[in-house]
């Protein structure tokens, strides 16, 4: 407890924390304090696990809720608009960007990075991956760069939902419970299912005015 108010007091004294947000003490934020931003009104919930390695960031925009048990892991950069919500068990991996006003229901996964398991059939899928970070940026086979994740503003993710590496979706989308998103979708598609499809849009003239 005692190292939470150390920690608060910190960060608030450099200006990373903003007047009025909340940290829970059981909150933990791995990396140096100047990779993260915490605006006006922000709430970290319980046993949030957040962790900034290298030169990576996470923003969390004002008035930003975070549930309990929440999981945030970059290298590079998550950012999360003013008034979004995120909520329980919630996972986001590696480049996201995600707009103002959203919703994500429970157990939520975004990432933008996927797992090395074919470029040596010979290796273990771990053995891949250390060998692939081995590797210069032009030595390394392709397909397995990280594939940023946009999510527009005023979308709601259902509970379960996956979004995959490189998806864009248009402010104003509606991501149905337990799809799996592998391709990008504009603005107002309301889809679903494995792989996720548009089964409708949020506006009746179907051209995402509102």
């Amino acid at each position: 407890m005692r190292r939470f108010f150390l920690w608060r007091w910190l960060v608030t004294l450099a200006g990373i924390v903003r007047f009025g947000a909340r940290i829970h003490p059981t909150a933990v934020l791995l990396g140096k304090f100047g990779l993260y931003k915490i605006d006006r009104g922000v709430k970290l919930g319980a046993r949030l696990a957040a962790s900034v390695s290298g030169n990576g960031c996470i923003h969390f925009g004002e008035r930003v809720w975070i549930a309990a048990d929440v999981e945030i892991n970059t290298s590079t950069a998550v950012s999360i608009g003013p008034q979004t919500t995120v909520q329980r068990h919630c996972t986001l991996n590696g480049t996201v960007d995600i707009g103002e006003q959203c919703l994500l229901a429970p157990n939520v996964f975004i990432s933008s990075g996927t797992h090395i398991f074919q470029a040596w059939p010979e290796l273990t899928i771990r053995e891949q991956e250390a060998r692939y970070r081995s590797m210069s940026p032009g030595e390394r086979p392709p397909g397995y760069d990280d594939k940023p994740v946009r999510i527009g503003r005023d979308c709601w993710l259902g509970a379960n939902a996956v979004i995959l590496p490189g998806v864009s979706l248009g402010e104003a989308c509606v991501v149905g419970a337990n799809s799996v998103v592998t391709k990008s979708f504009p603005r107002g598609s309301v889809i679903a299912g494995i792989p996720a499809k548009v089964i409708s849009n949020r506006f009746p003239d179907l051209n995402g005015n509102l």
